[in-house]
This record gives C-alpha cells, sequence and structure tokens, in this order.
C-alpha cells in the first residue's frame, strides 16, 4: 500500500493546474462576442453572404390622417378690364298711361334714362277708344333726346263697343347716344276719346349698328 505525501512537486503541480483552469475561464468571460462591433469587417462580410433578389412589394398600406390647411396664398395680381358685352337691355313700364290730353299737342307718357352708347329701341302702347259712337285717332313718336332719329305710328281706334275699341301701337327706332340720355314717348290726341292703359319701353345697347 503506497502512502500520500505531500511534496512540493505535488503543492506546486496542484497550484499551476488551479492557476491554468481560473486563466480560461477568465479568458472565456473576456472575449466572449457579444456585438459585431468586435468582428473585423471583412470577417463580418464573409459571414453575411452576398445580397438576396428583391421580394415583391407589400400592399399599399391605408391612407394617413389629413394634414393641417396650409396658409393663405398672396392675391394674385388684378386683371385688365375685357371688353364690353354685346348687349345690355333696359327698360320701361307703365300700367297706367290715363287719358290723354286733348289740345293737340305732344305729352310725353313716357322716359327710359341710358347711358352713352348705341341703341336699338322698341315701344308698345294699347290704347281704349272710350266712346262708344265716334272714332278716335292718336298720334305717337318714339324718340330720344341725343339724335334726329325717330319713329310715328297714326292709328284709329273703333268705338268702345267693338272689341273693346282697343287699338296696340308698336314703334322702333335706332341712335347713337354721345352720352346719357333719354328714350321717350310723346302721344297726342286730337279727339279727346283715348285713354292709355299700358305702355313698354325697351332699349338694348350694341355694339355697333351695320
Amino acid at each position: 500500500m503506497l502512502r500520500r505525501r505531500l511534496t512540493y512537486a505535488n503543492v506546486a503541480a496542484t497550484l499551476a493546474l488551479l492557476f491554468a483552469m481560473s486563466g480560461g475561464a477568465v479568458a472565456a468571460t473576456h472575449y466572449l462576442i457579444s456585438s459585431t462591433r468586435q468582428i473585423s469587417p471583412k470577417v463580418l462580410k464573409q459571414l453575411r453572404g452576398g445580397t438576396g433578389a428583391k421580394g415583391p412589394a407589400g400592399a399599399t398600406g391605408p391612407a394617413g390622417p389629413a394634414g393641417p390647411a396650409g396658409a393663405a396664398g398672396k392675391a394674385g395680381i388684378q386683371g385688365i378690364e375685357g371688353p364690353r358685352g354685346p348687349s345690355t337691355a333696359f327698360q320701361f313700364a307703365r300700367n297706367e298711361v290715363g287719358q290723354l290730353a286733348s289740345n293737340d299737342t305732344e305729352e310725353t307718357v313716357g322716359t327710359l334714362a341710358v347711358p352713352a352708347g348705341t341703341y336699338v329701341a322698341y315701344a308698345k302702347l294699347y290704347f281704349n277708344n272710350e266712346s262708344t259712337t265716334e272714332l278716335a285717332q292718336v298720334q305717337c313718336t318714339l324718340g330720344n333726346n341725343q339724335g334726329a332719329n325717330v319713329d310715328t305710328s297714326v292709328l284709329t281706334a273703333p268705338m268702345k263697343n267693338f272689341f273693346p275699341g282697343t287699338v296696340e301701337l308698336d314703334m322702333q327706332v335706332w341712335s347713337l347716344f354721345p352720352s346719357a340720355g333719354d328714350w321717350t314717348v310723346k302721344c297726342e290726341d286730337n279727339s279727346g276719346l283715348v285713354k292709355g292703359w299700358w305702355l313698354k319701353i325697351d332699349a338694348i345697347q350694341v355694339a355697333a349698328l351695320s
């Protein structure tokens, strides 16, 4: 039977073994790789390999919420005024003209004021003969205070018992107004039997007459 003996050689060997084991553990802990930054870029590139093929596009995501409204832009430059339109219409209407004077003088029964321009004007009147035994005659003129162009019409109104003694009088004329002026309708009744009950004056401003 061998006896165990504690010698210097045994102690030294044991200590050497312990130091070797503890040193390896320290080294293992010290050189543990916990980040790709601890690896050389050349080595890391080899480990990663080449770039793969591009995959298919993913589905379109839902629309995001609307953003806030932007600030108002600056006002644009005022444009130049365009040419005047082809026409402008003016009108005067009167439902009750009344009894015309019988003094053989023209009586103004309607006036339409218009600005400067070139016009085509129309006038329409209705008259009644208030007599049941006599014919009545009425004369009317459509004119203006800017030129000599006028239209004069003369009508004979039947007696009142003839459905019912009403006549319609129409006039038309054109004129150039160098400045603002009036279209007027004047009537004359030499019998004293005529009563007017409706009048309309229309004036249409046009670009030119030919």
